[in-house]
């Protein structure tokens, strides 16, 4: 199991992608399916690695959702 630090600086690492692929700006975005599959997929992995996160580190951050 993957501890509560490696799967944050997991989402971290998606969080910069994702401001890397969407940089160029909102109509580039829409008008490119190469980066709305981009950006997407790395949602779903930023998704995942927030879901990893153990009761314990929630239950001490109640002011994050």
């Amino acid at each position: 199991m993957r501890s509560d630090r490696l799967r944050l600086l997991d989402a971290v690492e998606q969080i910069d992608l994702i401001c890397t692929f969407s940089g160029a700006g909102r109509e580039v975005f829409f008008d490119d399916i190469l980066t709305q599959s981009a950006v997407l997929h790395r949602l779903a992995l930023l998704g995942e690695a927030c879901g990893g996160l153990s009761p314990q580190l929630r239950e001490a951050h109640p002011e994050i959702p």
